[in-house]
């Protein structure tokens, strides 16, 4: 497979930031990377951070906040959100949105997601390759690496790794603590197109994580921020799918 080349490099603003990327084509070999997961699609392999409005956060102080057990209320969901008993992985947790068999059947083996990545460090990409999917779960071969230099000594080679996950693990991706989660409903526009998401946002402690899920292609969110504090920490975007 052939590497997907991008127009102008990926900036680090200090606000919110709008990444100048465009990715004209950009199938990364058999490699994969840098686990999305690692950035927060979801759950089991490291949650994300997301804060989106929709769910209840309650007010430092109250018992919920402190974590000493009370129920948690019920959270506060936007318009048309599926709300399903299979869309809940446990009774403490968000509704994801989507459930393990959507993501499944929307990430069949040939599945390429590139997305470009501005950090703190510099500008990156990160691509995701499914390579297995059956009953037991999928294969992600995953890659992530700087956005090329032309100086060569600055281009280190990539990262890669292999993630295997069950279907349910598979959904955890997405799985967020009630408490900190909220949820809306937001259209943006990416490099890989325009999308109706349901945006997250995740805050623990002094992390706010937000994420953009497309209502109609589950899988990996189209767009994540994460901040600490008042710091910008990263922005990453989708900038090309490849369906199969």
């Amino acid at each position: 497979m052939t590497a997907h080349t991008r127009e102008g490099p990926l900036t680090a603003p200090a606000s919110p930031p709008t990444l100048p990327v465009r990715g004209t084509c950009a199938l990364l070999s058999l490699v994969a990377i840098f686990c999305i997961a690692t950035l927060g699609c979801g759950g089991n392999a490291q949650k994300r951070t997301p804060r989106p409005t929709g769910s209840v956060t309650p007010s430092a102080g109250s018992s919920e906040a402190d974590g000493e057990g009370a129920t948690h209320a019920a959270a506060s969901l936007p318009l048309g959100f599926p709300n399903e008993p299979d869309h809940y992985l446990a009774s403490d947790m968000a509704p994801t949105p989507y459930t393990a068999l959507e993501m499944m059947n929307a990430c069949p083996v040939g599945r390429v997601n590139t997305f470009g990545m501005a950090r703190i460090q510099g500008n990156f990409i990160f691509v995701e390759h499914f390579v297995e999917n059956s009953d037991r779960g999928v294969k992600i071969q995953q890659l992530y690496g700087r956005v090329p230099s032309e100086d060569p000594k600055k281009n280190p080679p990539p990262t890669s790794q292999e993630v295997v996950m069950t279907p349910r693990e598979f959904q955890s991706r997405a799985s967020f603590p009630s408490t900190l989660t909220k949820i809306s409903r937001e259209r943006i526009t990416v490099d890989a197109g325009e999308y109706d998401c349901w945006k997250y946002e995740v805050r623990e402690g002094v992390t706010l994580t937000k994420y953009w899920f497309p209502i109609h292609l589950a899988g990996s969110p189209v767009r994540t921020e994460i901040y600490r504090g008042d710091e910008w920490i990263l922005t990453m975007e989708l900038t090309d799918i490849v369906l199969h």
